[in-house]
């Protein structure tokens, strides 16, 4: 059978470039489940937070059939997609957060909250990128332009200014609050 993948994220990684963000057929023993593409695709079922087939949510024993198009998601940071998850029987968002200089402040009032914050005023730009993908974090900051162009797969720009306004925004953009 037939099935056609889409990877999202950082899910693209296992495959060939020419494969990565872009929707592409993969052939699977008849009786399949969404489990058994996982296995197929080589990526572990704790990396994958969504899976949808012809756009519904299902859980890893999905039996796929020919032509389904499965969809595949890494953990969610900005949206609390708790609801729509059927994949395990809880969401595997649990955001850690890494701050510059320019956001100390911010980084100690979601310590404060019980947030796991690494607070960094002496790396550059290539140093904080390394540390927050290795370690899974988004990095905070007021500087604008620290994301994908610089290198960083989770960032976020806060707004200069009042700590405590700033974490009103972030737990508001996070759905965290």
């Amino acid at each position: 059978m037939i099935v056609t993948v889409r990877l999202y994220e950082e899910l693209n990684d296992v495959l060939p470039v020419e494969q990565r963000k872009r929707a592409f057929s993969h052939e699977l023993p008849e009786d399949s489940t969404v489990s058994a593409l996982l296995n197929s695709l080589r990526i572990p079922v704790e990396r994958v937070e969504l899976a949808l087939v012809n756009g519904r949510s299902v859980n890893p024993s999905c039996l796929l059939q020919d032509n389904d198009y499965v969809s595949l998601f890494p953990v969610f940071e900005s949206i609390d997609i708790g609801p729509l998850v059927r994949f395990r029987s809880f969401p595997l968002r649990s955001p850690k957060f890494l701050t510059d200089r320019t956001a100390d402040a911010l980084g100690e009032k979601l310590r404060q909250k019980g947030y796991d914050v690494h607070q960094e005023a002496n790396m550059d730009d290539a140093e904080l990128a390394e540390v927050a993908d290795r370690e899974g974090r988004i990095l905070l900051s007021v500087r604008i332009g620290l994301g994908p162009s610089a290198g960083v797969a989770r960032a976020l720009s806060v707004p200069d200014g009042d700590p405590e306004v700033q974490l009103a925004h972030l737990l508001d953009r996070l759905s965290l609050g």
